[in-house]
């Protein structure tokens, strides 16, 4: 009776990262994950981003951004992208942050994991 070679699942995480940030957070999470899963990064393209609390304004305005970056590694192939180290649910208010994500995801088998 010939024994079928089961190939193990690969787990592919998408992490996007703030702009103009140094984000380990993909490599932090590989210490916890499964042995089976990779991360892909990719880096919010946003020119002239400050940090300032003032400048609010900016992360509502990075929506499109936001969308460009999540299709780029759901394209690339990840089972599920998140996002990190931005305060996006702040600018925008809970609310909208989730009405934002869950239209990232819309059109796409790839679920978006995002902050609480």
């Amino acid at each position: 009776m010939a024994q079928s070679i089961i190939k193990p699942s690969v787990h592919k995480v998408g992490f996007i990262s703030p702009p103009a940030w140094f984000d380990i957070s993909p490599t932090e999470f590989l210490r916890i994950a499964p042995k089976n899963t990779i991360v892909m990064q990719t880096v919010m393209r946003l020119p002239d981003f400050d940090y300032k609390v003032d400048r609010v304004e900016q992360f509502i305005n990075s929506v499109p951004e936001l969308g460009a970056c999540f299709n780029s590694l759901a394209e690339a192939g990840a089972d599920v992208v998140t996002q990190f180290g931005y305060p996006f649910s702040l600018a925008h208010g809970w609310e909208k942050a989730q009405k934002v994500y869950k239209n990232i995801q819309e059109n796409s088998e790839t679920s978006v994991l995002h902050p609480s």
